[in-house]
């Protein structure tokens, strides 16, 4: 019933603002589902042609675009009536390979969108203009010197207004005052309204709307900080802990379905407990706010922002997956998704020594097999390093979460002249550390990958 009174909604609110006759909201939408759609179709090709990416399935091609080229628009799709731009997904490097699967993901993936809708025209903005033209038909042109990428840039184009003639009722009212009726531009505007909302720092979401010409509202409240907004702080926090801007340390047990090296995908699974404490420290306060709705005159803007969503939008998936207190991690196989959790938050501003010295046991959860601390920072940029276990060792990986959901490894003592070299004979990588993650999208699996595979 919620999802078939938010769709009533959405329709009564687009009849209600195109009540005159020459202004027609659902054309207007589906005018920007056409040109963008053309855009889907286009980055598809190019990826058809792509030599590196030959033989990859369809499903995997269509996650490429939407994650990482200028996303996916949909109409009327998962049950909810409109156009979403589609530009991030749950495990989106690994698609699903058989229908089963493929209809699981459908209904259980979590999908992140802009659902585009129509609002009134408040301030200063850009009427909405009603257009399928928004970009050539070619969608692509060969780049001028301004322009800095090689190759082929996009043909946006810019549809003319939309000219409103006077209503009746509005020709009625100017003739009893000897008034000449003009014509008006709507008083309408698009409104991108984010699916869920996203979690960013105050700097970016000022570049947001600095992006699409609008101001944000000013807030005069006190602001939270990004990983209280990410990871929320405990109403049931120890005394001398209340401040959100004060070093936080959160610490989740929990079990980690291990699949064993050579196993079938099915099978031969064993469980592993860890012990993961987030250490959140930076010398400098980042605060956050949320993306809930962006006003915006012109497809090109959404598309320009999406770099920036991605990134936000896998740190807040990775954060969640790995020390959320409500969200499982993505199960490895169906009926494989046993886990326990304990969390706790302190303030207290301890180094890795401390932190690692602690008994190897967990209160009530048994032996602990592996202790994992992240520290996190979001100054300048999300940044991580994992210190985990490896061998007869300990490994540090330092990694910076950049637009697009790219994970670039900064340092690491992973990989060394025994393990340089898989066992296939194919070189290990640094950056292969970078896209392990992003595949996982879970600290614990990932670590699990490397402390498995990677041993040797």
């Amino acid at each position: 019933m919620h999802k078939f009174a938010d769709n009533f909604e959405r329709l009564a609110n687009l009849d209600k603002l195109s009540v005159n006759p020459g202004l027609n909201l659902f054309e207007a939408i589906g005018g920007i589902y056409e040109s963008l759609e053309r855009l889907y179709q286009w980055d598809l090709q190019k990826l058809r042609e792509d030599p590196a990416l030959n033989g990859k399935p369809d499903e995997y091609l269509a996650n490429l675009v939407m994650c990482t080229k200028h996303g996916r628009p949909i109409m009327h799709a998962r049950d909810r009536i409109g156009l979403s731009i589609d530009y991030w997904r749950a495990r989106r490097l690994t698609p699903p390979t058989n229908e089963r699967s493929k209809e699981l993901a459908s209904t259980h993936d979590q999908y992140w969108s802009m659902l585009v809708v129509c609002a009134p025209l408040k301030g200063a903005g850009q009427p909405v203009r009603v257009s399928d033209k928004w970009l050539s038909m070619d969608v692509g042109k060969v780049g001028g010197p301004e322009d800095l990428e090689p190759g082929p840039v996009l043909d946006w184009l810019q549809p003319d207004n939309t000219i409103l003639e006077p209503s009746d009722a509005e020709k009625t009212e100017a003739a009893a005052n000897n008034l000449l009726p003009s014509p008006k531009l709507p008083e309408v505007t698009f409104l991108a309204v984010f699916d869920p909302p996203l979690h960013v720092p105050v700097s970016v979401f000022e570049m947001v709307h600095q992006r699409v010409g609008t101001l944000p509202t000013p807030d005069f409240m006190i602001l939270p900080t990004l990983d209280s907004l990410l990871l929320p702080v405990e109403s049931d926090k120890k005394p001398g802990v209340s401040d959100p801007a004060e070093p936080r340390i959160i610490t989740r047990v929990r079990k980690v379905d291990v699949l064993e090296p050579g196993a079938a995908r099915d099978r031969n699974f064993s469980t592993t407990t860890h012990s993961n404490r987030l250490i959140i420290y930076s010398p400098q306060t980042v605060y956050g706010k949320t993306l809930t709705e962006l006003p915006f005159s012109h497809p090109e803007q959404l598309i320009g922002i999406l770099p920036l969503l991605r990134q936000y939008a896998f740190l807040s998936s990775l954060m969640r997956n790995s020390f959320g207190q409500d969200s499982k991690p993505q199960p490895s196989a169906p009926g494989n998704s046993s886990f326990e959790i304990t969390m706790a938050t302190t303030a207290l501003q301890e180094d890795y020594q401390g932190l690692m010295s602690v008994d190897n046991s967990s209160d009530g959860e048994g032996k602990v097999d592996a202790k994992i601390a992240v520290s996190f920072a979001a100054f300048p940029q999300p940044s991580l390093t994992v210190v985990f276990p490896f061998r007869d060792s300990t490994a540090t990986v330092s990694m910076v979460i950049e637009e697009n959901g790219h994970v670039h490894v900064t340092s690491q003592n992973v990989l060394d002249e025994n393990n340089s070299v898989a066992p296939n004979g194919q070189p290990r990588r640094p950056e292969q550390l970078g896209k392990a993650l992003e595949m996982f999208e879970d600290i614990g699996r990932w670590v699990e990958f490397i402390r498995t595979r990677w041993s040797r």
